[in-house]
């Protein structure tokens, strides 16, 4: 269906050096009522025809503490708040805490407020990040994040809680090399139906993955990246899947030369889609992608930009993804057959 949308706001700011509170407000009315289909993990949802947000943000220091945050209210009464703390507690250790009251009856329609799920309801969590410079050359870096939903949600059938934490071991030298090891741990609680039955469990999904990668400039212009991760999902109810992705990237970036690149060759040998690894890869300007990276196969792209004429850039790109194990790709009115996918893009851009 098609809806016409009215929407308006404004913000009021007081601001004294670096202190200041900002009132905000926003309107958005529709010309037909909004509805959805009603489940029960959707049933406190926004459904109508108007709605009004309004909230207020902070900021303030105090000696080596930054406060923030901001407290808002939908129309229907509902309160979310965010609020946070950054302390130099030592000039090599800098410590970040952050609190977050989404409630499930809270309503926004435009909104991503940091959080484990998207929408910036029915989400209580603490962060506590942290990093520590203790050599002139290294840095450890961290945080764990604990939330929990107090109400359903898409593919949770029941209340449910998580955690995550990821460490990072970080080595550079004189701008040229960087190394450095991460681990992740996430554990969520979702659906997952047994083969006896279709009674529908809540168990733990653990996620436990590393990273190693290194990085060197070869010089001004070139760049290499290799890159190898490694890990594993499992829950109480299913075989563990592990998986192994190994990268390669070179960019290549002058000042003097018109022409620039940058290329990726991937290794894939994951046990499927639970298994699978995020990576951002360098796209046309404008455009980011970070594609999952799973089964077993190989992918390649390469970005071409050219800048030789005034005012002219012209850039295009150029992907393909061989699955070794597969037969078929997508499904529907998308589904390919065969087990490679190629795609092309380009993108022209002047400036007047």
């Amino acid at each position: 269906n098609v809806s016409r949308q009215f929407s308006t706001g404004g913000s009021v700011k007081l601001q004294k050096g670096n202190r200041h509170i900002a009132f905000n407000a926003v309107f958005n009315r529709f010309g037909n009522e909004v509805d959805r289909d009603y489940k029960p993990y959707n049933q406190f949802d926004f459904r109508g025809q108007k709605l009004l947000n309004a909230s207020v943000d902070y900021a303030f220091m105090l000696r080596n503490l930054s406060f923030f945050g901001e407290t808002a209210m939908s129309d229907n009464g509902a309160v979310a708040s965010i609020n946070g703390l950054l302390v130099g507690l030592t000039p090599k250790v800098d410590l970040a805490v952050l609190h977050r009251y989404y409630p499930r009856n809270y309503q926004v329609l435009e909104a991503n407020p940091f959080g484990e799920t998207r929408g910036g309801r029915n989400e209580y969590g603490l962060y506590v990040g942290m990093e520590i410079r203790p050599l002139k050359q290294w840095k450890i870096s961290g945080y764990f994040d604990r939330w929990h939903h107090p109400w359903l949600r898409f593919l949770s059938n029941a209340p449910s809680r998580g955690h995550e934490y990821r460490a990072r071991l970080t080595w550079w030298a004189k701008r040229k090399f960087e190394l450095y090891l991460e681990v992740r741990d996430e554990v969520k609680q979702k659906n997952f139906t047994t083969a006896e039955s279709k009674t529908r469990l809540i168990p733990d999904h653990r996620t436990f993955q590393t990273r190693l990668h290194f990085g060197y400039n070869l010089s001004k212009s070139l760049t290499i990246r290799s890159r190898i991760d490694m890990g594993f999902h499992d829950n109480d109810q299913e075989p563990r899947s592990t998986g192994v992705v190994i990268y390669q990237d070179i960019i290549y970036k002058s000042l003097d030369f018109p022409l620039s690149f940058s290329t990726r060759f991937v290794l894939m040998d994951t046990d499927g889609f639970s298994a699978r690894y995020y990576s951002y890869e360098n796209n046309l300007l404008y455009t980011f992608s970070i594609p999952p990276y799973y089964n077993k196969g190989a992918r390649f792209y390469l970005n071409l930009r050219y800048r030789g004429i005034r005012n002219l850039t012209i850039e295009t790109r150029i992907e393909r993804t061989l699955w070794t194990n597969q037969t078929t790709i997508g499904g529907g009115l998308e589904e390919i057959d065969g087990n490679i996918r190629t795609g092309v893009s380009a993108q022209v851009k002047y400036k007047f």
